[in-house]
């Protein structure tokens, strides 16, 4: 799934999440940071994913959203169940 992640509000990785989903997969592949979190990520308190870094997490069925350092950040989502 692709997502482009702004730098005005927080946006859901991915808007709809798999059923039962178990790990995901995000690349970010912008040309600038974004930060993950909860639904009320910043900046400032977000976890930073470097332009062209991944990161995998054993996240099971919890909500994770990000905001972007600029107005455009692209991540691309792979999800398991």
């Amino acid at each position: 799934t692709r997502v482009t992640v702004t730098q005005l509000s927080a946006v859901a990785l991915p808007p709809t999440k798999l059923s039962s989903r178990k790990q995901i997969i995000i690349k970010n592949k912008g040309t600038d940071s974004d930060f993950l979190g909860a639904d009320t990520v910043t900046t400032s308190d977000g976890f930073e994913l470097e332009k062209g870094s991944s990161i995998t997490i054993d996240i099971g069925e919890i909500e994770l959203y990000a905001i972007g350092s600029v107005a455009s950040v692209v991540c691309h989502i792979l999800e398991f169940s």
